[in-house]
Formats: C-alpha cells, structure tokens, sequence
C-alpha cells in the first residue's frame, strides 16, 4: 500500500491492491484506476475520460467533444462543428450539420445525402441510385439496367 502527498503543489497518490488513485489540484487532475476500471478527469479544460470493463466514455466540454465505445458499439460527436458519428453492429450513421452531410451504412445498404449541393446517394442490395439536384442529374442502377439523366440549363 502506498501513499504519496505534496501539500503546497497539492498532489496526492495511493497505491492499495492495484487500486491506483492520482489527483493533482490546482490544475485540477483527477486519475483513477480500480480493478482495470479507469476513470480521468480534467475539470479546466473539462476533460473526462473512463473505460469500465472494455467500455470507453470521452468527452472533452470546451470543444465540445463527446465519445463512447460500448461492446463494439461507438458513438461519437463533436458539437460546434456538429458532426455526430456512431457505429452499432456494422451499421454505421455520420451526419455533419453546417455542412449538412449524412451517410449511414446498414447492413451492406448504404445512404448518402449532402445537401447544401443537394446530392443523394443510395446503395440497397446492388441497387444504386444517384443525384444531383443543382446540376440536374439523376442515376440509377437496378439489376444490371442503368438509367442516367442530366438536364442542361441555358443561361
């Protein structure tokens, strides 16, 4: 069992059965691990980070950073950019905002849409489907039969 203080940098540190606890206080620290489980923190710049028994949890307030890792399931999402990001047992979701970009892939289906440029793309069972909606194109493939479209605005 060890213990470890300094009082005026204010760090303590305990070591008890493979139990570690760290924490440091005026830059505001916090560690601990128990039994494989980790738990980090820093409060100024507002970080906080755990992994419990192969989950992971991040998050970062400032830049608003949000990050978790369940059983193989992730999620992830950053707000001031907004972009959020999960993946759940091979299906995967991404969605930008400001951009406004979304794809998700489920189950071998694959959806894409961008929409400021207005693009939407689609891929179902070999099944693909494309367009573009400023440009005016559209494009379909279905089964080995292909159909394509473009319409062409005179100034």
């Amino acid at each position: 069992m060890v213990s470890y203080s300094k009082v005026l940098g204010m760090v303590s540190y305990s070591k008890v059965l493979e139990m570690v606890s760290y924490s440091k206080v005026l830059g505001m620290v916090s560690y601990s691990k128990v039994l494989g489980m980790v738990s980090y923190s820093k409060v100024l710049g507002m970080v906080s980070y755990s992994k419990v028994l192969g989950m992971v949890s991040y998050s970062k307030v400032l830049g608003m950073v949000s990050y978790s890792k369940v059983l193989g399931m992730v999620s992830y999402s950053r707000v001031l950019g907004m972009v959020s990001y999960s993946k759940v047992l091979g299906m995967v979701s991404y969605s930008k905002v400001l951009g406004m970009v979304s794809y998700s892939k489920v189950l071998g289906m694959v959806s894409y849409s961008k929409v400021l440029g207005m693009v939407s793309y689609s891929k179902v069972l070999g099944m693909v489907s494309y367009s573009k909606v400023l440009g005016m194109v559209s494009y379909s493939k279905v089964l080995g039969m292909v159909s394509y479209s473009r319409v062409v605005r005179n100034g």
